[in-house]
Formats: structure tokens, sequence, C-alpha cells
């Protein structure tokens, strides 16, 4: 794909982590190059790969070298996606940063958002804001499961072939929404710059939740706002090989997110009703995570985000009574379960 000199749309840049992804990568590079946009800068982080994936990723390159370019970690180490999404950023220049993971693909409409001040786009919730008045722009991705998919995954992803928040949402409700543990997929967001500069990247220290504690973040002090939701801008691919599939731990972790961009949120001083939202919505989800994890027969996490929310010294969840009959319970169960051991 070629660039054009003439082209007034603003830079993208596409981040595209990849650790042995030698099987899909050119497939999602090929997706980038078909949406079409003028302006565009693609970075592909080889996170430390032992396949193929460094051979590829430089052939690729070397067929669009003025768009392309191959990035490793100083030491050619294997350091993790958030540490491979930042050093995209930090060695990309596009005024606007998208997102692209190694195995997924973009539809051709991806980057239609920022079209934004052209007449007759299909955004046209966004009729009446110029892009200058735009941080970010939030959309859906469709699921396909590929030939080799993970055979556990079917049955949910069939029933539910969309990805992300699908109700136009900006602004407090779109943080109260995320505060429910629904976001949308890393391949649907894109985000300016300044915006991710302002709340810091990714926090190389979570391997789960890592994404939904930036977009936590950026909703509280960015204007992020709904792409066209009626159609996907990306696609979400099930295979083999996905590393991610739903524990019920990740509930910890999310909670865990949610208490640190609290606390983020309380230290740089945002609006009052962000803080408030965050201290509405973070104690209803993580009580709600106690009952899935009693459910799933899971103590240990439950007992887990007792302690996250006692460290955090949110101490007015602890006062309600619907904590103390999680907790009571919890012991009763724990106390049952210790008996019962010690008859075996």
């Amino acid at each position: 794909m070629m660039e054009s000199p003439t082209s007034n749309l603003p830079r993208v840049a596409v981040i595209i982590p990849a650790f042995n992804a030698a099987k899909y990568l050119r497939r999602a590079v090929e997706s980038v190059w078909r949406t079409g946009y003028p302006s565009i800068e693609v970075a592909i982080v080889d996170d430390g790969s032992t396949d193929e994936t460094s051979k590829i990723a430089e052939e690729i390159c070397a067929e669009a070298p003025k768009q392309c370019t191959l990035y490793r970690h100083p030491n050619g180490g294997n350091h993790g996606v958030s540490a491979s999404r930042n050093l995209g950023i930090a060695r990309t220049t596009g005024e606007w940063v998208a997102f692209l993971d190694a195995d997924d693909t973009y539809t051709n409409t991806r980057f239609d958002c920022l079209h934004v001040d052209k007449p007759n786009n299909q955004t046209n919730h966004l009729s009446n804001h110029h892009l200058s008045n735009v941080d970010g722009f939030y959309g859906v991705a469709a699921i396909v499961l590929d030939e080799d998919s993970y055979p556990p995954d079917e049955n949910f992803w069939r029933q539910n072939n969309l990805f992300g928040i699908s109700t136009p949402l900006c602004g407090i409700q779109l943080l109260k929404h995320l505060l429910t543990g629904v976001t949308w997929p890393i391949s649907a967001i894109t985000v300016r710059r300044s915006l991710l500069e302002k709340t810091g990247g990714f926090d190389i220290s979570k391997n789960i939740a890592e994404d939904c504690d930036l977009w936590f973040r950026v909703v509280t002090v960015g204007k992020i706002m709904p792409d066209n939701l009626s159609s996907p801008i990306s696609y979400y691919h099930r295979h083999s090989s996905n590393t991610y599939h739903y524990k019920i731990e990740h509930r910890l972790a999310m909670v865990n997110a949610m208490l640190d961009s609290w606390h983020w949120a309380k230290s740089i001083g945002v609006h009052p009703d962000y803080v408030r939202v965050f201290s509405d919505c973070v104690p209803d989800y993580a009580y709600n995570s106690i009952v899935a994890a009693r459910e799933a027969d899971r103590p240990d996490v439950a007992w887990s985000i007792l302690g996250l929310m006692a460290m955090s010294r949110k101490l007015g969840f602890f006062l309600k009574i619907r904590t103390l009959k999680q907790w009571r319970a919890l012991i009763l169960s724990t106390q049952v379960g210790d008996f019962f051991a010690s008859r075996k």
C-alpha cells in the first residue's frame, strides 16, 4: 500500500505485538493495507518469538519500507504484550494510535471514524463533533472461528458473535458500563496519542485485564465516542493457539485493575463525578465477583477479592449487609470443608 502525499487525514500508527505468530502475521498486516487508509504506519513488535515470526515480519517490512517497521525489545527477549504495545507506541509518531493482535484482522471500514469531518460519513452520530474535539473511538468486532478453533470455546463464541460494547455511550455512562466488566476488543479502539501519554500507557505488571486498566483511565480523562456500531470494524479470531480463555480468577485481576484506576483517578484530581462512579461501581463488581467465585466453587478467589478490597481500605464495602453475608458464608464453607478434609 502506498501512502498518499496529498492526504489531509491524520496519521495513524497501528501497533502489532507478535509472539510466535508466523502463521497469522501476514494476514493481520494485509488487513491493515486493505482499509485503504492513506496515512498509516505499522509497527510490528517481535516479542522474542522462537518461530519464523521475525523472518516474516522482515519480509513484510521490506515490501512496504516507508510504512512498516519491525521492532524488538533491547535484549531480544519476551517481555509480554503490554511492554510490546508500549514499545510500539514509543517508536511511532502517528497522531492517532490503533492496536491489532497478530492473529486478528481489521475490516475495510476500520478507520472510517477518522473521516468524521467528511459529509455523509457513516458515523452519523458524530455529525455534530469535529475530530479535534474527540480523543478516541470505540467499535465492535465480529467473532471468527478459524478452522482450528478451540473446541470448548465454540458454543460460546457461536452464540456471541459480536465482541464489544454495542450501545453508543460516552463520558460517565461509558465509564459505568466499563466498570461492569464489559469492554471493547483491543482491535476496535482508536486513541489519540496525547491521551495515551496522559494516561501512561499499558501497565507491564499486569498480565490479565491490562487493556481494561488502560481503558478505565482513558475514559476518565478523555472524550471517547462510539464508532459506527451497526457493523464490526475488526475480526476477533478464535483458534487453538489463542492464549486467552476465560477463568474465574480473571475477575480478581479485573477488580485489581479497577482499584488501581480508582486510586489513579483520585490522585490526579479528576472531576468528583467520575470518582463517584468508581466508588459506586467497583464495589458492585467486587461483590458480584465474590458471588461468581463461590458459585464456581473457588473460595480462594473470593477470599482474594475480599483481601484486595481490604488492602485498598474500602471499609464501606465490608459494612454492607450483602458483603457480610458472603463473608459469613465463606467462613462457614471453609470450616465445613476443613472438617471433612480432617475426617479423610
